[in-house]
């Protein structure tokens, strides 16, 4: 019999992306032909995955023109569903349902209304408030005439009404943890070890981060940057700290044996609308550490709070207050019953309910349910 054929799709994510390539495309594949069509330099079988490359765009320009010259390449791959990841590319996808009749499946990775009010718009500053009303109206139009809608979050999930829709987190699949005990903290003389893991920018809590480490008063606790950066004040910041150290990104595949050299993880986003919305499920650095048994430390906004208090695993601060960071560091130093209380809540969670095997059920049975199969 033969497999139906699944089309994915981006412009600007990079090949192996964690959500895209590791976690949906490949576990579409166990009952799927899947195509990603992606920033690749190449075209070839990859991991399982049939990848045709079109290189990342040139420029504003000619990202924004991709959203109708990609049409040609998608059409040619004769997909049954094609599922797409960027928000601009609605329109290609609105295209290829309403003019060519294909499935569609809108991947939402973000709260795009809230991801925009928290943007320099440039020389459309003056028009900003017009152009994020127009994108949320065409949103909830072209959004709503899809076959499938994939959220990252309730709250996103919560805009789209007239259409099927799933919220499928970016967790960690269960192999990822496998064998993971509740830890206690590292002895005084041994390094101990903050990490942050992720996309590295001001909004994200870098800045703040290196100087909370550098109040913490013991001298073997050090940060642990992994990540792109492409911000050279960041990185002459990271360089400068003789308590930081800048890692770089690490492949996804080995970063749980980064992780376990690790004690506490920093997920201190700023107060920017793109944030503060958060409901906690769309932290995807706060399941890989507490499945990793690392406590961590989160910003206090009311949805991610709401969410620690539920869930445990780690401890909430004010992201903008480096004396409270610095503070709370130290106390999961000092505090091993703490410590391990909150590593222990973590794997849990993890095991139970914020796993990648869970949400692929969701994902499959999704997608059976689209094709009739």
């Amino acid at each position: 019999m033969t497999r139906k054929k699944i089309c994915h799709f981006t412009i600007v994510h990079r090949l192996e992306d964690e959500r895209i390539f590791h976690k949906e495309c490949k576990s579409l594949a166990t009952k799927y032909d899947v195509t990603l069509v992606s920033t690749a330099t190449f075209t070839k079988e990859h991991q399982g995955i049939n990848v045709v490359g079109i290189g990342f765009p040139k420029g504003t320009l000619n990202r924004i023109g991709r959203i109708f010259t990609i049409i040609p390449k998608l059409l040619k791959q004769k997909a049954d569903v094609y599922h797409f990841h960027d928000p601009e590319l609605i329109f290609t996808g609105f295209i290829l349902k309403k003019i060519f009749g294909k499935k569609v499946v809108y991947d939402v990775h973000e709260h795009y209304t809230s991801k925009f009010s928290g943007k320099n718009f440039g020389k459309l500053q003056p028009f900003k408030k017009t152009i994020i009303k127009v994108w949320n109206k065409l949103e909830m139009w072209m959004g709503n005439s899809f076959d499938l809608a994939v959220t990252a979050d309730s709250f996103t999930l919560s805009q789209f009404t007239k259409v099927p829709a799933i919220s499928i987190g970016n967790f960690p699949p269960l192999s990822f943890i496998n064998g993971v005990q509740p830890g206690e903290g590292k002895k005084e003389e041994e390094e101990f070890r903050v990490v942050y893991v992720g996309t590295i920018h001001e909004q994200r809590g870098l800045r703040k981060a290196v100087e909370a480490i550098e109040k913490v008063k013991y001298p073997n606790v050090k940060l642990h940057i992994i990540g792109d950066c492409k911000y050279p004040e960041l990185t002459e910041l990271f360089n400068k700290s003789e308590r930081t150290v800048f890692h770089g990104r690490v492949p996804w595949e080995v970063l749980n044996k980064e992780l376990k050299k690790c004690h506490v993880g920093l997920a201190l986003l700023q107060p920017v609308p793109q944030f503060t919305y958060c409901p906690g499920e769309n932290v995807v650095k706060l399941f890989e550490y507490a499945g990793m048994g690392i406590p961590y430390l989160i910003s206090n906004f009311p949805r991610l709070s709401e969410f620690v208090n539920e869930n445990g695993g780690g401890l909430l601060v004010d992201p903008t207050d480096t004396d409270e960071i610095a503070r709370k560091i130290e106390l999961l130093y000092e505090d091993k019953e703490l410590y391990k209380r909150l590593s222990t809540e973590g794997i849990e969670m993890v095991k139970d309910r914020f796993n990648w095997d869970v949400q692929e059920s969701k994902l499959m049975n999704a997608y059976a349910k689209m094709l009739g199969s």
